[in-house]
Parts: structure tokens; C-alpha cells; sequence
């Protein structure tokens, strides 16, 4: 398999989306993880479960990419994770079968919740939060974002509990900022500017081969 380029596709649109480098996957996660990406009911915290893409086309080779793309400024201040917060949580649950079954993978689905609870996966720093039942929270919803006034706090990393009971569990954007500090010694903002390009390419050549041969040997 191809671990390097990945394809981004919009809701319900499985022929037109965006080809995409690995920017940064965590290595510390794929080597603890690594042998269980197959698992039909994966479990885990959270714990350095992020990555980085950078979009480098289209998928339609007709198409150029467009001058700019809609995004949602990235917050990573401690005070966005007081429980009790209202947030809006966005995601596609109802995760495909296979990877045949992508043109019928969930549409985007959005939610207002708020924050339940918080866990920290370090000492006393706010890394995981959790939110009221919500129908975003389901297979499939990993990924999505965690929104407070217009900004992204969080991405979903898991689900806990079922039906009308479901709830979204996702890593704080505070968090990921702090653990590539401790990592590379450079929080988000700053490692998502500048020669961002280059930056992929040294990941791909230097980090990327072991890793994947580790998740190859499990596909």
C-alpha cells in the first residue's frame, strides 16, 4: 500500500476531492498501534492519535487546486476546556464496511453539545475531553473536529457508549500543540508555516519507511 499520498474526498462526492502528503504522523503512536489499525473495534486514550496532511492537487487531473480553501482558526488555549462549554462537533459517523463502500459513507453531520468531562493522559493538563450524548458520535466520526466560537479545540479520537447514549471523546488541539513541542520542538503554528512542503518530504524520506513497513505488514 501507499502510506505517502493520501485522496480527500467531500461529502457524498467519492469522484472529485484532493490528493494529499503526510505531513507528520505521530511515530510514537503507529509503534504501539501499529497491530491494531485491522481491529474491527479498536480501543485506545488518544494518546498521540494525530497526523498532519498537506493537500498537494486534485484528484481530478483537470482541476486545479484553488487559490485558497476554507478553513477554521486553530485554538489552543487551556480555557476553552472549562466543563460546561458550549461547542459544536462536526464528523461523517457511520463509518463504510470497506474501502468499496465510500460513496455511501456518512454524510457530514453537525452538533451542538457541550463539554461533560476532562481527562489528561500526562499530570494536570487538560488533554481529552469528553461531550454530552450526540448523534455525531458514532463509527466513523474519528477525525472530525471540536469547535468553540468558530475555532477548532479538539478532534474525535474515540466514541464511549452507544445509540442515543454515544458521546464524543477527542484530543485537545492544546494537547497536540504541547506534544509536538516536546517532539520536535515547535507547536502548530509555527510547524504548519514556513517551508511546509519541504517539511513533508524530509518526514517522508527519513521517518516514513519504517513506519510503514510496520502498518504493511498488518494490510
Amino acid at each position: 500500500p501507499n502510506f505517502q499520498t493520501c485522496a480527500l474526498y467531500q461529502e457524498n462526492i467519492p469522484n472529485y476531492g484532493f490528493k494529499a502528503d503526510i505531513l507528520y504522523i505521530q511515530p510514537e503512536w503507529v509503534n504501539k498501534h501499529y497491530d491494531t489499525i485491522v481491529s474491527k473495534n479498536p480501543r485506545g486514550t488518544g494518546e498521540d492519535d494525530y497526523a498532519f496532511l498537506i493537500i498537494t492537487g486534485n484528484t481530478n487531473p483537470g482541476l486545479s487546486l484553488p487559490s485558497k480553501f476554507n478553513y477554521a482558526p486553530i485554538s489552543t488555549s487551556e480555557s476553552n476546556y472549562d466543563i460546561g462549554t458550549s461547542i459544536d462537533v462536526g464528523g461523517f459517523p457511520g463509518a463504510p464496511a470497506s474501502i468499496l463502500d465510500l460513496a455511501r459513507a456518512g454524510s457530514l453531520k453537525t452538533d451542538s453539545t457541550e463539554i461533560t468531562d476532562v481527562f489528561t493522559l500526562e499530570k494536570n493538563s487538560v488533554d481529552v475531553i469528553s461531550t454530552d450524548t450526540t448523534p455525531v458520535a458514532q463509527r466513523g466520526a474519528s477525525g472530525g473536529g471540536v469547535f468553540r466560537n468558530g475555532e477548532l479545540i479538539g478532534i474525535t479520537v474515540t466514541t464511549s457508549g452507544s445509540g442515543r447514549n454515544a458521546k464524543i471523546n477527542a484530543l485537545t488541539t492544546d494537547y497536540i500543540n504541547r506534544d509536538l513541542r516536546s517532539d520536535l520542538g515547535t507547536g502548530i503554528s509555527a510547524f504548519i508555516s514556513g517551508d511546509v512542503r519541504g517539511r513533508s518530504a524530509r518526514f517522508i524520506e527519513e521517518e516514513l519507511p519504517a513506519l510503514a513497513e510496520l502498518l504493511g505488514g498488518q494490510l
